[in-house]
């Protein structure tokens, strides 16, 4: 049910900003559907894949995946700006990369505590939340 109001939300959103947005905006908003499905559907296997294994051995097997996927896609499509790369940018990236570490470090001690609902649930507030301190 909640699906079928989505997509009837999807469409409605469609159908009011035809004049005022791109002709790629459906195709947006589904991949924006579909991204946030994945996400809860990645979630809640952490959940499960979380209960028999450490949190070490769980971040570890995340970090080496991520970082063969991450490196294989950012030589097909960043390869020419590489060369050009300033070494503050590589700093800032490297100081992302242990954030992210820590970040997904608490989220699998969160899901591991309780629910991957509530996680899920909490990260999106915390979305909400962002967006409407950042408009005006």
């Amino acid at each position: 049910f909640i699906v079928l109001c989505t997509i009837v939300f999807i469409f409605l959103d469609q159908q009011t900003l035809t004049q005022l947005s791109s002709p790629n905006a459906l195709l947006g908003d589904f991949i924006a559907l579909l991204a946030a499905l994945s996400y809860s559907f990645s979630s809640v296997f952490n959940q499960k894949y979380l209960q028999n294994i450490n949190n070490i051995q769980f971040t570890a097997v995340f970090s080496c995946l991520n970082l063969i996927v991450g490196s294989i896609l950012t030589g097909i499509f960043e390869f020419h700006q590489l060369s050009t790369t300033k070494i503050e940018v590589i700093f800032i990236l490297i100081g992302y990369s242990v954030l992210t570490l820590v970040f997904y470090l608490i989220a699998s001690q969160l899901i591991k505590i309780s629910d991957a609902v509530y996680y899920n649930v909490s990260l999106l507030m915390t979305n909400v939340y962002s967006f409407i301190f950042s408009t005006k």
